[in-house]
């Protein structure tokens, strides 16, 4: 049970939504425009331990995940394709049951806020749904 599990959970929920992860984890900016669509990005925010007793360690770890996509329909029917998308990836990333069967260490996943925007004032055609979690898990320093 580590860190790496909150990554692995992540992308799991983001393979069934059909995303591709962009590796990049100093600057998700640099997408190339070829590959730009439902790609995602994600990085640790600061981890805080909670508690800790001699066989575990509770962690609130922050992840900022952001999602690009291309829409080209008119003005509002982008920003309703841009929610229908970040409805989607809500409900995937926070279904319980998904929370409770990819791994034991996540305790919990919740949404503390979205953001859903174009790139650019230049670039309306690409959107960017930025979303910030908190996820609660448990490890276990002495397995």
């Amino acid at each position: 049970m580590s860190l790496v599990d909150v990554k692995t959970y992540f992308r799991a929920r983001s393979a069934t939504l059909g995303f591709s992860e962009w590796a990049d984890p100093i600057n998700p900016d640099n997408i190339p425009e070829s590959i730009i669509d439902r790609s995602y990005f994600m990085r640790f925010g600061t981890i805080t331990a909670i508690k800790q007793n001699m066989s575990d360690l509770e962690l609130i770890a922050p992840i900022n995940y952001r999602v690009y996509f291309k829409a080209f329909n008119d003005e509002l029917n982008k920003y309703d394709e841009a929610s229908t998308l970040a409805n989607s990836a809500l409900i995937e990333i926070l279904k319980q049951q998904n929370k409770n069967c990819q791994t034991p260490s996540i305790k919990d996943v919740r949404l503390i806020d979205l953001t859903i925007d174009p790139i650019s004032a230049d670039n309306d055609n690409t959107w960017i749904l930025n979303f910030n979690f908190e996820v609660f898990l448990i490890i276990s320093p002495n397995n």
